[in-house]
């Protein structure tokens, strides 16, 4: 039986209490040919002596050892410089999460119905105290949600190899642009990329994997009062319309929506809150969209 080939691309940094269990999930895989290629950023904790152990495997290999500074430094390195080989799809693996047996294989299958070139998913959130929690990514997608947001954890995250080769040529011939996009944001640009490319993509509900939460988390969930209001407060300091330039600088993206963000005139603003819905995919996200371009001002920002 001829199994589908995955490459899964492993970013890692001082994730040495975690990486083996992850590591095995992903080797434990069903119904799937799975490879995994490592990136390590210096880590200093014994992740690099892990990583080394786990290379002795056939399916198992790593690139040398260098300072990248950032999540989103550490996967497009791996992007640009992991030899995929025959896989046909790629996956990202963060170093501390648990992947259920059947994530990649669900992932092909959904693909090959909804005829999508990425995937993302649904995830559990889990905590050291036992805390499970679902979230649902799966909301519908938005006209323009892809400048203003990603799908979800790039640890859910399925590409076809016609759209990683894609990406990775545009990385290749415009390396000055990776420069732009946010620390820890490269889901999102892959997702901006994908769907201003038109290459259709397919946000799954079902959740097949634990996202760890703990204290190294670059960024964690975005779950609770604590998280909205964090949300809320980069909304209003205008932190996330920076990112949200950066991201769409990074794809080469000057619509309509990004000119009246910029100008952010009366005329623009009218503009902006009455297309809010067209920008995110939660309602509550909306909301506070609509409610910023109604009473922020040029002067506030």
């Amino acid at each position: 039986m001829k199994y589908p080939k995955f490459c899964v691309l492993l970013a890692t940094y001082n994730g040495a209490n975690y990486l083996d269990q992850q590591v095995q999930s992903i080797m434990n895989q069903d119904g799937v040919d799975v490879k995994i290629i490592a990136s390590d950023d210096m880590s200093d904790d014994g992740t690099q002596e892990i990583l080394d152990r786990w290379s002795k495997r056939s399916n198992f290999s790593k690139l040398n050892n260098k300072k990248l500074g950032s999540a989103a430094t550490n996967f497009f390195r791996l992007i640009l410089d992991a030899d995929i080989g025959n896989a046909e799809f790629i996956s990202l693996s963060d170093q501390d999460d648990v992947w259920f047996k059947d994530k990649l294989i669900v992932a092909t299958h959904k693909m090959a119905v909804k005829n999508v070139l990425g995937y993302s998913s649904s995830f559990i959130s889990s905590w050291s105290d036992g805390r499970k929690i679902f979230i649902d990514k799966s909301y519908k997608m938005k006209k323009y949600d892809y400048l203003f947001e990603s799908p979800g954890p790039g640890n859910t995250f399925v590409l076809k190899k016609e759209g990683f080769l894609a990406i990775k040529q545009y990385l290749i011939d415009n390396k000055a642009l990776i420069k732009n996009v946010p620390d820890h944001s490269h889901d999102w640009f892959i997702y901006a990329f994908f769907r201003y490319n038109n290459f259709n993509w397919y946000i799954d509900s079902y959740a097949p994997l634990f996202y760890r939460q703990h204290q190294k988390n670059v960024i964690g969930v975005n779950y609770g009062i604590k998280a909205i209001r964090y949300r809320f407060q980069k909304v209003f300091n205008y932190q996330y319309f920076e990112e949200v330039s950066k991201i769409s600088s990074s794809i080469k993206c000057d619509n309509l929506v990004l000119k009246a963000l910029n100008r952010f005139s009366i005329k623009d603003r009218f503009y902006l809150f009455w297309h809010a819905g067209e920008f995110r995919r939660k309602k509550i996200d909306v909301i506070a969209l609509s409610i910023f371009f109604l009473f922020v001002t040029k002067s506030n920002k």
